[in-house]
């Protein structure tokens, strides 16, 4: 960045900011059981909105059928990653599945929003929109739930490794916990 001082204040962890959207997230009606609906869903829709290909589901059987029951489901894609989502009943033959480690990349504009927003806020640093940039495309999280991304100076266009950690995706309020700048450009 283009001071000491600027170095110094981006450098470090920044923690909590609601993104307000789920990541990956789809209802349905039931066709036979509460898991091959989750399946459908996964393997239709949010597959489209995944944009990783086709994808191959497994759900658990729900323990009961009471709204509010929650379960797992995995999904495939074509190269060999898994994608976690967690299954809800809402209610009689509706259920909700959203996804707890893929950010798709409709979500990552929103996502570099929310951590300059977080920066300005605890920092009083503000860097203009554009200056984070995570990619375009869908990320699936390790256990870490770490996205990584470029930070670029607008003062003299050096471009730093930043990253963001986003907990709780599958809810409909996930959160970034962490948001770490290099306080050394790259190379």
């Amino acid at each position: 960045m283009p001071s000491s001082r600027s170095s110094t204040v981006l450098a470090g962890v920044i923690t909590t900011l609601s993104l307000g959207v789920a990541a990956l997230a789809g209802c349905s009606a039931s066709p036979s059981s509460y898991a091959d609906a989750a399946e459908d869903l996964i393997e239709g829709g949010l597959a489209d909105q995944a944009g990783l290909g086709r994808l191959t589901a497994t759900c658990n059987t729900p323990l009961a059928t009471a709204r509010g029951e929650a379960f797992a489901c995995q999904a495939d894609t074509v190269d060999g990653k898994k994608i976690d989502f967690v299954a809800t009943i809402v209610r009689n033959k509706k259920i909700d599945v959203s996804s707890t480690n893929l950010v798709t990349g409709s979500l990552m504009s929103r996502v570099e929003e929310a951590a300059l927003q977080l920066l300005a806020d605890q920092t009083g640093f503000e860097l203009p929109f554009g200056a984070l940039d995570c990619g375009r495309v869908s990320v699936l999280l390790d256990e870490s739930g770490r996205l990584s991304c470029t930070m670029t100076s607008p003062d003299n266009g050096d471009r730093y490794d930043a990253s963001v950690t986003i907990v709780e995706l599958h809810s409909a309020n996930p959160q970034i916990t962490n948001f770490e700048i290099a306080a050394t450009p790259r190379n």
